[in-house]
């Protein structure tokens, strides 16, 4: 029998598939659920958290405020300590690198600038300011719906994903001293 805390442990004599498969069905869907809360949810949340802190400053707009992370951060703890999902804090975690590997090729090929340098430190430069850049000025028609759609989820989800950990660490240190 497949123990669904400890999936990854799973050998090939043990069948998980068709009837018996039902803890690799829960385990992708928790993952599913998970990975919904951390991108979407805490997008969704702090993007109303977000309204009043509009103008205070560079590290309160998208993807850096805490009204983002902070949230993803609570969220993990909250779902994960009543969830009890083991792999949450990695497979959310890798899903967030997934959404940041996906802004990074969107912005290949990069458009070198003249300026002397290297083509390659050139196109660096641009996809980390597409992606990570601090000055909202600079955002065009465009420029900084990378920022909002890819960068602020994925950093949400690392973010759910130390809440996410946190949270099943707390969860069995309560349930060993009971």
């Amino acid at each position: 029998m497949i123990d669904p805390d400890n999936m990854l442990n799973a050998t090939e004599n043990e069948s998980t598939w068709g009837d018996k498969g039902t803890p690799i069905r829960r385990w992708i869907a928790h993952l599913v659920l998970h990975a919904a809360i951390a991108t979407v949810g805490c997008w969704l949340f702090g993007m109303l958290l977000l309204v009043p802190l509009k103008h205070a400053g560079p590290l309160t707009d998208a993807p850096y405020s805490p009204a983002f992370w902070g949230v993803g951060l609570l969220c993990g703890f909250a779902v994960n300590r009543q969830m009890l999902d083991r792999g949450a804090s990695w497979w959310v975690g890798s899903i967030g690198l997934f959404i940041l590997m996906l802004g990074i090729a969107s912005s290949l090929p990069c458009n070198p600038v003249p300026t002397g340098e290297s083509s390659f430190s050139s196109c660096v430069k641009e996809v980390a300011s597409k992606l990570f850049g601090l000055d909202p000025n600079v955002c065009g028609a465009s420029e900084c719906l990378d920022r909002l759609f890819l960068t602020t989820p994925a950093l949400s989800s690392f973010a759910y994903s130390v809440g996410a950990w946190v949270g099943f660490a707390s969860a069995h240190k309560r349930k060993s001293s009971e």
